[in-house]
């Protein structure tokens, strides 16, 4: 199987927006936002070189800290 090709990772929360680079050896990105309580959007994709969208991501948690 191909791997994707991956160079960062987009996530927007709300109003929160933040792209990260990743490298071939990454497993996950971890992304920390201030959130407000309640229902709200969420948008998370695999950005290759250019910054175009490949796919979104296969699994997205989130957890209270």
């Amino acid at each position: 199987m191909k791997a994707l090709p991956v160079d960062s990772v987009r996530v927007r929360v709300g109003a929160f927006a933040e792209t990260k680079p990743v490298s071939s050896t990454d497993s996950c990105t971890v992304f920390a936002a201030t959130l407000k309580k309640g229902h709200i959007n969420q948008q998370a994709g695999l950005l290759d070189k250019l910054g175009k969208a490949t796919t979104s991501a296969y699994y997205v948690y989130v957890r209270k800290i």
